[in-house]
């Protein structure tokens, strides 16, 4: 009798540390057009060949209701001013090629901070985090960020796990 009330407290305890894990990871407000999920800031490191020596940092946000686009509010650190207004989404074989809305461009020490948002289709988004392989974010053509393989397998995971809770919600 002590066995099985133990095993099942044991997977009780695991369920709730995997649930946790993930709702740490976004939050939920309801608004007036609909259901509001933001998705925590993520950092991702730079490609090798890039001229900043920064990573990029985003946030994910979508709005359930009338829109069916995710927004990816990202922070760019660049060398000199610089005018970042296309960004191609690199996923395997497809690319997303989308128009950046620049928020702000801030002096800081010898670079500038660039604070950028730009929009993907709903069905986009989640084709991303479906692949095996993690996805480029390049900014014109020569500004790339990704996920090393490691990390990318937590974060996609992570991710297709707040997706499905999202269609749930739908």
């Amino acid at each position: 009798m002590k066995r099985p009330l133990f095993l099942f407290l044991a997977y009780m305890c695991c369920m709730q540390v995997l649930a946790s894990s993930v709702s740490k990871r976004y939050t939920t407000f309801l608004t007036e057009s609909g259901m509001l999920y933001f998705i925590r800031p993520m950092h991702m490191p730079k490609c090798s060949e890039n001229q900043t020596r920064y990573g990029m940092t985003f946030d994910i946000t979508y709005l359930s209701g009338d829109t069916d686009s995710v927004s990816f509010t990202t922070t760019v650190v660049t060398p000199v001013v610089e005018k970042l207004d296309s960004v191609y989404v690199k996923s395997g074989s497809k690319i997303i090629k989308v128009k950046t809305e620049l928020i702000y461009c801030e002096p800081y020490k010898s670079y500038y901070v660039n604070r950028l948002r730009f929009y993907i289709k709903w069905s986009e988004w989640k084709d991303l985090y479906g692949c095996m392989t993690p996805y480029v974010i390049e900014f014109n053509n020569h500004l790339r960020f990704s996920f090393y393989q490691n990390k990318w397998k937590k974060e996609s995971k992570t991710i297709n796990d707040i997706i499905n809770i999202i269609e749930l919600d739908k």
